[in-house]
């Protein structure tokens, strides 16, 4: 009995220990986003010009640590004709890369592509 009442003990003092330890040093992270450093316009298809359609893509995408986009998809579309545009435009998209303690780090993202008859 008196056993079981040491090892109880024992667990409880060494589990304290540990959470102890695991508050006394926080640790803290800087990190910063990507930023645009290049951005192609799209370019509307015509087809959807020439009909005033509007329309919006929203494009996901990872930028790299070199600062580029990879993986570039479509996460969801107003129009089906909007999306292969939307899709060779942010390819060719430039970042400075996102960074956690200085160092570059790759960043998913997500970003809406807006097809507008009233925009330049």
């Amino acid at each position: 009995m008196i056993f079981r009442k040491k090892i109880g003990c024992f667990c409880v003092l060494a589990l304290a220990a540990t959470l102890l330890v695991s508050c006394a040093a926080p640790v803290v992270h800087t990190s910063t986003q990507p930023v645009v450093v290049f951005q192609a316009r799209p370019q509307y298809p015509f087809e959807m010009r020439h009909a005033g359609i509007a329309g919006e893509v929203t494009v996901g995408f990872i930028v790299d640590t070199d600062g580029n986009a990879r993986e570039v998809s479509v996460v969801k579309s107003s129009r089906k004709e909007f999306e292969q545009s939307a899709l060779i435009c942010v390819s060719k998209w430039k970042f400075k890369p996102g960074t956690v303690d200085g160092l570059p780090v790759y960043v998913r993202m997500q970003v809406p592509i807006i097809y507008s008859l009233d925009a330049n």
